[in-house]
């Protein structure tokens, strides 16, 4: 059930963004299919580890939808490290004074308890 929410999650993300960014769009599309295909996966699963005899044409299935939603993964994630990887720049809403403790690698998210204190 998750698979399926988050399949059509994405789906609806990409129907109002309208694709207009070409690597997120494949992304997105590579997403749904990965979704579809864990489905796959576990459905064929399903069928051949919950019965008794052994089921030689679903566990292909089950491996096949496996291996499908495990290549469309890693494609998804080469196209998306170009752009997580790449060297941060300093953008308009941070100061001078938060890119410099940035740099000398600290962080600049807080957790709740240290903005209190």
């Amino acid at each position: 059930v998750g698979y399926l929410i988050r399949s059509i999650k994405i789906i609806l993300g990409t129907w109002n963004d309208g694709c207009v960014d070409g690597q997120v769009c494949a992304i997105n599309i590579l997403n749904i299919i990965a979704c579809f295909s864990w489905m796959a996966q576990f459905t064929a699963a399903l069928a051949t580890d919950c019965t008794l005899t052994y089921n030689q044409r679903g566990m292909c299935a089950a491996d096949t939808s496996e291996m499908v939603a495990v290549v469309t993964c890693l494609a998804a994630y080469f196209i998306v490290i170009d752009v997580d990887c790449e060297a941060s720049t300093p953008s308009n809403d941070v100061s001078e004074t938060e890119v410099i403790a940035l740099e000398q690698g600290k962080r600049r998210l807080t957790m709740a308890e240290e903005e209190e204190a």
